[in-house]
């Protein structure tokens, strides 16, 4: 009776253990298989380093790449001179959070902020001399919405278009680094008046 006693107790023991052995081989298993996925999801997010690194150089090249126009028009017996100039402030406070820069490996990116100026004289009066920044479009982001780009946006210069007594200059507010942005512009007229308009 007790060989029959110790026998049952043996191979009660022994199934016990080779059911413990298989749990902890599939949660093994199903522990690599996650590490799987996830080393391949990251690689899928962090773009070519090479790509990250050509996409910031493009982005600071604009830094460096001022516009300036300067022209003059005949208005009857007037002469209209216009000079416009597109630049960097320079200034390191324009502070793109990592929602915008994660898939580029970064927690955060500085970049600067734009301005424009424009003088209009007609030949010996001075009719408009300002400058146009992101500010000047303030209320048109805040009234649609574009928190986003009124936050972290840059105030990238598009084209001008110069009609009989305004100018109309195109704009593109975009966040550095991303497909974020959105176009906008901003009429000056003679007068001196600025209108901004949401495309």
């Amino acid at each position: 009776m007790k060989i029959i006693f110790y026998s049952f107790c043996f191979l009660i023991i022994g199934c016990n253990s080779e059911n413990k052995v298989k749990v902890e081989q599939d949660v093994k298993q199903d522990t690599d298989t996650v590490r799987s996925k996830d080393s391949i999801t990251s690689r899928e997010e962090i773009p070519d380093p090479v790509n990250a690194d050509e996409l910031i150089k493009s982005w600071n090249h604009r830094y460096r790449d001022t516009i300036t126009i300067d022209t003059v028009l005949k208005k009857g017996v007037d002469n209209i001179h216009i000079t416009f100039r597109h630049y960097c402030l320079f200034d390191s406070s324009l502070i793109v959070p990592e929602v915008y820069v994660k898939l580029l490996g970064m927690k955060k990116f500085i970049s600067n902020n734009f301005e424009s100026s424009i003088r209009i004289e007609t030949n010996d009066s001075l009719l408009v001399d300002t400058t146009i920044d992101k500010s000047v479009f303030s209320k048109t982001l805040i009234n649609n919405n574009h928190y986003e780009l009124f936050d972290y946006g840059a105030l990238l210069f598009n084209d001008i278009k110069i009609g009989k007594n305004v100018c109309r200059i195109n704009y593109l507010i975009e966040v550095p680094l991303s497909d974020v942005g959105q176009l906008f512009y901003v009429d000056v007229f003679f007068s001196g008046k600025l209108e901004p308009v949401d495309r």
